[in-house]
């Protein structure tokens, strides 16, 4: 849930079709939630012994770009976003939440839409 709304904060800011238009505005429950990861990260960098400036250096961005991130700033790019949670080691963890399979309503989904049967080159050849 949390990585979907992020995924939205960058897509709302990013997104071709705010192209020409003015920017709408940001959901109060996207912003807590950029709030809420921005706080966690924090916690995670602290829990892990390490300075800003350390998460800043190894993740390649600004100290002032980490520090917008950990307040939960939306016009931060997406690609600094995933360099700070690689440089804390947590890119695993965003790859499982993106994963649909790890869901049950992915794996159902999955059941019904996959075909039952894939026909291996022989078959297709014999028809």
């Amino acid at each position: 849930m949390i990585v979907y709304a992020i995924v939205d904060s960058v897509c709302d800011h990013y997104c071709d079709h705010n192209v020409g238009m003015a920017p709408t505005p940001t959901s109060p429950k996207t912003r807590r939630t950029a709030a809420t990861i921005g706080d966690q990260l924090t916690t995670w960098r602290k829990l892990q012994g390490l300075t800003a400036q350390q998460v800043a250096d190894r993740a390649r961005i600004s100290r002032t770009t980490l520090r917008k991130i950990e307040h939960g700033s939306l016009g931060v790019g997406f690609e600094a976003f995933l360099d700070v949670a690689r440089a804390l080691g947590l890119s695993p963890q965003l790859t499982t939440a993106f994963d649909p399979y790890e869901t049950d309503m992915g794996r159902a989904r999955a059941d019904e839409m996959l075909p039952q049967r894939v026909r291996g080159r022989q078959e297709k050849r014999k028809q």
